[in-house]
Parts: C-alpha cells; sequence; structure tokens
C-alpha cells in the first residue's frame, strides 16, 4: 500500500502541475481583470521554477557532502552497495541498459573497485525491461551488467534483486550484508543531483524541482512509516 501510495504521488509532484491550476483559473475568468490576474501568477509561478539558481541552492543545502576519491583508503571497504533507480525502463531496443543522469553511482563505484578501494560491488535493486509485442516476457536488468563490460569479474559482483524502493534497498541488503559479508564494512554509493547555477529559465531547473522535492515527500513519507 505505501509502495502504491507512494507512486500516486509522482503526478503531483511534477512541477507542470503546479502552475496548470492558475492557466485553468485564468480560463474559467469572468472578468479580464480576473483573467489577467490567474494568468500572471501562473506565467510567474512558470518564471521562478525556471530559474536554475534558486532550486540550485536548494540541491545544495539538501545534498550531503561529495566524499573525495583520495579519502577513501585502499582495502578499507569489503563491498560497495550501490542503490538501484539509475536507469531508464521501457525502452527498446531491450537488449542493453539505458542510463540517465544518475548513471555515475555505478561508474564511482566501478572506480573505486578498479583503484582497490573495494573488493566487490552489491547492486540493490533491478530495473525490468517489458517487451511491447510480448508483455508476458520480462527481462530482469541490473545495472551490474555495466560492471561486466568494465572488466569487474562476474564473482566480484552481486545482485539484491527484490528491492523496488529506497527502503527496501536498505533492508534486503542489509540482510545480505550479514549473510554475506558480516562485520566488514561496506560503502553506500549513490549520486547527487547537481546542476550548475545558471539565471536564465531552464526546462532542468523544473526536472530539479520534481526530484528535490520528490525527495522531501519520500523522507517524510518514511519519517511517518517509522523507517527513519
Amino acid at each position: 500500500m505505501f509502495f502504491v501510495l507512494s507512486k500516486a504521488l509522482n503526478f503531483l509532484l511534477v512541477p507542470l502541475n503546479w502552475v496548470l491550476p492558475w492557466f485553468w483559473l485564468a480560463w474559467r475568468a469572468k472578468t479580464p481583470v480576473a483573467r489577467r490576474r490567474w494568468l500572471g501568477l501562473g506565467m510567474g509561478l512558470l518564471y521562478l521554477l525556471s530559474l536554475r539558481g534558486p532550486i540550485n541552492q536548494l540541491m545544495l543545502w539538501w545534498e550531503l557532502p561529495p566524499t573525495p576519491f583520495a579519502s577513501v583508503p585502499a582495502g578499507r571497504y569489503a563491498v560497495a552497495v550501490v542503490l538501484s533507480g539509475a536507469t531508464i525502463d521501457r525502452k527498446s531496443p531491450h537488449d542493453r541498459l539505458y542510463y540517465h543522469r544518475s548513471a555515475d553511482r555505478m561508474l564511482y563505484a566501478i572506480r573505486l573497485y578498479q583503484e582497490g578501494k573495494v573488493g566487490k560491488i552489491l547492486v540493490s535493486g533491478v530495473e525490468h525491461s517489458h517487451v511491447l509485442s510480448a508483455p508476458d516476457t520480462a527481462k530482469v536488468r541490473s545495472m551490474a551488467e555495466t560492471g561486466l563490460m568494465c572488466a569487474v569479474p562476474p564473482a566480484h559482483l552481486v545482485v539484491e534483486p527484490h528491492s523496488l524502493n529506497t527502503y527496501q534497498n536498505a533492508v534486503n541488503s542489509a540482510q545480505l550484508l550479514r549473510r554475506d559479508f558480516p562485520g566488514q564494512p561496506c560503502l553506500v554509493v549513490s549520486s547527487a543531483f547537481h546542476l550548475r547555477r545558471a539565471l536564465l529559465p531552464n526546462l532542468e531547473a523544473l526536472q530539479a524541482w520534481q526530484v528535490l522535492v520528490k525527495e522531501w515527500v519520500g523522507y517524510l513519507m518514511y519519517k511517518v512509516q517509522g523507517y527513519l
């Protein structure tokens, strides 16, 4: 139920949906003055949401500071835990994995492995790519495929295939770590949504608002559920 509710909220987290009610009020307005007022409010909100500067500052305030690679000692961690959610589902052709801007989380885990700072890579969660012509057929894909392409031995790639959200990532990965890496240190690898600061309106600013508000709502939901 919690998972379904969290996904249903995605519609309300799209910034353009915050603007549409003002335009609808302008369309339904009875007088030219009211129409101009609602239209002005809608355009003003759209302009503010399109500015990259304010959302960049909020992002920087919300995000944890990145850890420099040089500060991670060699041989310190038995495993790097990479959270899924960096790929694009339902895109064809289905013989490959598609990433969006969060691909850095897997690439940086691979770098840590290649530099001898982690012994193995654990990918928590998978992506399901459904073939449109055969909806009953699903290919379970994982970011671990990228590790194979970067010459990481299969024995050093572990896939936890059951997680559907961040909370399940944490619970299922913890169970696997206690079973296969008892008492050994691990390193969690995820990505920050930094964008270069700019003064002009930009579509990426609207996308960043959606990412940030989704994180706020998810954090609040986890608080309510007692996960945090």
